[in-house]
């Protein structure tokens, strides 16, 4: 059956390469619609309906989605520090994600004079004079609710509770510019981004989308360039690592394509596919080329290498991607929105990966001359003559 398929795909290789540059330009468009999010609520709670409860009760007594963020060094209890931090807070509150800013000058100094309780907020104390900035520092050191969370123990550092305004619906890939612009209202007032700590589903979603395109940006080449000069390194040559590099970015394109096409977020979990694809893929690759070459040493001529490797490997690497294959798809079943998507979409790459590979690189085996191996005695790279010493 295998052998019959790669005979197919060589006597039609013309049509079998323009219906793969159609597949693959066809997917570099849904690839160009996806964007970077990861959303740790749609991560690990998908459409739960009891997350979708929690968020009516909290729309409906308060918000639950919150940004906390500590300021070191803010000197509060000093006149500059106080009114920096409030000229912070009033930027804040006009910006349009956000719907209050709540501080240290929000809470309440409460104290009993004459069997009767006084409440008044930091902030009128402040301003109508009635207390002063010592003062109110000498009542958070006994506040047991304020000293350890709106402030620390030390005194040094003050917190910021930033309620986001839900209504909005903001997206989850507008956050990383809507914090940008937070952190210039610190800055204008002479606070930097090292003083400054976030906590929240917000921030940690920012941190997880810029997580994931570091992967993307940064893992993914430096594990594509690491497998190439592995290759390079055994095989001694570069036809191959054209050919597993190549395989290797069309299963990436069209693996990226069929999650995207159905959502089209890229989270944390998602943008390590491409360099697990990669690896992948070259396995496969490899184990034809390295075939191939063993083929024409054996005397055969080059069509028959290619026919002869490809269905006897491309039987080995068939039973090798089906384990793999049903391997990432058993992810689907754990119940976390996140590992479903991941292990349908890791299964369809294997899958994809290995047709790729039977078609693709039989097709350039055919249109590059053959190497000359017959007139070389031994393994020509470095790299194989030590795995064949090893061995």
């Amino acid at each position: 059956m295998v052998e019959r398929y790669i005979r197919w795909v060589l006597k039609h290789r013309a049509l079998v390469v323009g219906v793969c540059l159609v597949v693959s330009a066809a997917a570099v468009g849904v690839v160009t619609k996806g964007v970077f999010a990861s959303s740790l609520v749609k991560l690990f709670l998908g459409d739960s309906p009891d997350y979708k409860r929690f968020q009516s009760l909290s729309n409906e007594f308060g918000s639950g989605d919150l940004i906390f963020i500590a300021v070191d060094n803010a000197k509060v209890f000093t006149p500059e520090g106080w009114e920096a931090l409030e000229r912070v807070a009033d930027q804040i509150q006009t910006l349009e994600a956000f719907s209050e800013a709540t501080t240290l000058a929000d809470a309440d100094y409460m104290e009993t004079i004459d069997d009767t309780l006084m409440v008044e907020p930091y902030r009128s104390a402040v301003e109508q004079g009635t207390k002063s900035l010592e003062e109110l520092k000498e009542h958070v050191k006994t506040d047991r609710f304020l000293k350890g969370s709106f402030i620390s123990d030390d005194l040094m550092s003050v917190m910021m509770v930033l309620e986001v305004d839900t209504e909005q619906m903001l997206p989850v890939e507008a956050f990383p510019e809507i914090l940008d612009g937070v952190f210039d209202v610190f800055r204008e007032e002479g606070f930097d981004r090292d003083s400054l700590h976030l906590a929240g589903f917000k921030p940690d979603t920012v941190e997880a989308t810029f997580q994931a395109r570091y992967s993307i940006e940064t893992i993914f080449p430096i594990t594509s360039l690491v497998l190439s000069l592995v290759v390079l390194f055994l095989f001694g040559q570069f036809w191959p690592v054209i050919a597993t590099s190549g395989v290797g970015v069309v299963a990436i394109l069209w693996t990226l394509a069929f999650t995207i096409y159905f959502d089209p977020e890229i989270n944390l979990m998602l943008a390590m596919i491409p360099a697990v694809m990669m690896v992948v893929s070259f396995s496969d690759v490899v184990h034809l080329c390295s075939s191939y070459i063993l083929e024409l040493k054996n005397g055969l001529s080059k069509e028959q290498a290619i026919i002869k490797s490809g269905s006897e490997v491309g039987l080995a690497c068939w039973y090798t991607s089906v384990t793999t294959f049903f391997g990432f798809v058993a992810l689907a079943f754990v119940p976390t929105p996140v590992f479903q998507r991941l292990g349908v979409t890791l299964g369809f790459g294997v899958a994809i990966a290995l047709l790729l590979a039977m078609t693709l690189v039989p097709i350039f085996f055919s249109v590059m001359p053959a190497p000359n191996v017959r007139e070389q005695s031994g393994n020509p790279s470095f790299g194989g003559r030590l795995i064949d010493s090893v061995s």
